[in-house]
């Protein structure tokens, strides 16, 4: 089911549509003739499609890679380092704070990641967001004139500072589940050592007792 749910989304149907939409523009155009003009437009389909799984097939296999062999630790500190300097002082204050939330997130997990269960795409998630997802969203800010970025309607609501905001927020609040996540797995741990110490001495808790008055005693 999760393999026919990716295929239904994303940049599979995207590449899918697109290049048959152009097949069926070239039919309407003139530049395909014939009754069977509707084989161009399928066969444009399906070299859409092929090209959205094999895009997908890129990016599992880079998640599985980082799953597998780990994080690039010190691309990642260097990356938000120069991040730091990019922005400091040139966005909004709203924004920086968002960002330096979720750098110190980021910075503060890094040392975690190799406690996450085989499998888990956490790790993957704090990769991409220290060189993918949060240096796209503050360079594309960073190239905007500043007056326009402020007062500019970019999708008739909301202005480039805004879509900043909103972009921040989303991985800052993806930063905190993945936190959540690492104190939740802390909490199992201590919990589940409890239960060892109660399952061990849990009887023996009485005669491991000190006796009255040999509190000072072990104090001297």
């Amino acid at each position: 089911m999760d393999g026919i749910r990716r295929f239904f989304r994303g940049r599979v149907q995207v590449a899918g549509a697109a290049l048959g939409l152009g097949g069926l523009l070239l039919y309407l155009t003139g530049g395909v003739g014939g009754s069977l003009w509707w084989l161009t437009v399928a066969a444009l389909y399906g070299t859409g499609v092929a090209i959205g799984i094999w895009s997908e097939s890129l990016k599992d296999e880079h998640a599985r890679h980082v799953v597998e062999e780990g994080l690039d630790a010190d691309a990642i500190r260097a990356a938000l380092g120069q991040q730091f300097k990019a922005v400091n002082g040139r966005i909004p204050a709203p924004a920086m704070e968002r960002f330096l939330r979720i750098r110190k997130n980021v910075l503060e997990l890094l040392p975690r990641v190799r406690e996450f269960p085989a499998g888990s795409v956490e790790p993957f998630i704090l990769q991409q967001t220290a060189l993918d997802y949060l240096p796209n969203a503050l360079n594309t800010y960073l190239q905007l004139p500043p007056a326009y970025a402020r007062s500019s309607r970019v999708d008739g609501e909301r202005t480039p500072v805004q879509v900043l905001l909103d972009d921040l927020t989303i991985l800052d609040q993806k930063m905190e589940q993945v936190r959540d996540e690492v104190r939740r797995q802390d909490t199992q741990r201590l919990l589940a050592h409890d239960r060892f110490l109660e399952d061990r001495f849990g009887g023996e808790l009485g005669r491991l007792s000190l006796p009255p008055g040999s509190e000072g005693a072990a104090e001297r």
